[in-house]
């Protein structure tokens, strides 16, 4: 009985152990940085007071001076994924090519203007 105890409080531990070091490496990470599995930290949302979501950019296509498709990608509360195509040339113009019907109401405008300024070679938002 005693062994059974202190295998649950063991794994207990462990699962929370997971939790709290698993996506949220990018509580240590700036915006800009870029992760070990090659994503760039965008932006963190805070939500409902403990919990957030951290937004991360991936370059899909594009020299970032022309039209620049960037993967954007958060797996905390709300899980989202979609190609956010950037018209560096001019300020303020984008498009979601994936996951617009999402996009459009629930991703921070500050995820999309930190996306620009770190994708395009000319930032103009």
């Amino acid at each position: 009985m005693i062994i059974k105890q202190l295998s649950i409080i063991t794994l207990t531990l462990a699962l929370s152990t997971a939790v709290l070091t698993g996506p949220s490496q990018a509580q240590d990470m700036g915006v800009g940085d870029v992760g070990k599995d090659g994503r760039t930290f965008l932006f963190n949302q805070p939500l409902e007071g403990v919990y957030w979501n951290n937004w991360f950019g991936e370059l899909v296509s594009g020299d970032g001076n022309t039209e620049t498709d960037v993967r954007i990608i958060t797996e905390d509360k709300l899980p989202f994924e979609g190609i956010l195509r950037i018209s560096c040339q001019i300020p303020g113009d984008h498009l979601w090519t994936e996951g617009a019907s999402w996009a459009i109401a629930e991703v921070p405008e500050d995820v999309i203007i930190t996306a620009r300024r770190l994708f395009c070679a000319s930032s103009g938002a």
